[in-house]
């Protein structure tokens, strides 16, 4: 319930080829068009095309958080479980 990007204090953004809006905070981002959903036990699996891709200029790409099936990690490192 409620607004996850006010309750993030994230601000949105357009997005340059799909409706969903994107995260403005985000130095990296692949927007995706789905072409297939796959039911795998007791989730879905989307298959996408990406349409697009940008990253900004000063996103080096050392500080980005990423999420495995297990944990959130930044590069080299696991910062918390899933």
């Amino acid at each position: 319930d409620g607004d996850k990007f006010d309750a993030a204090g994230l601000h949105r953004e357009a997005s340059d080829r799909v409706a969903a809006v994107s995260v403005a905070q985000c130095g990296a981002r692949i927007e995706r068009r789905v072409v297939q959903e796959l039911p795998f036990e007791e989730r879905t699996w989307f298959i996408g095309e990406v349409v697009a891709a940008r990253r900004s200029p000063e996103h080096l790409g050392d500080a980005a958080l990423m999420c495995d099936r297990e944990f959130y990690r930044i590069p080299g490192d696991a910062v918390a479980s899933r």
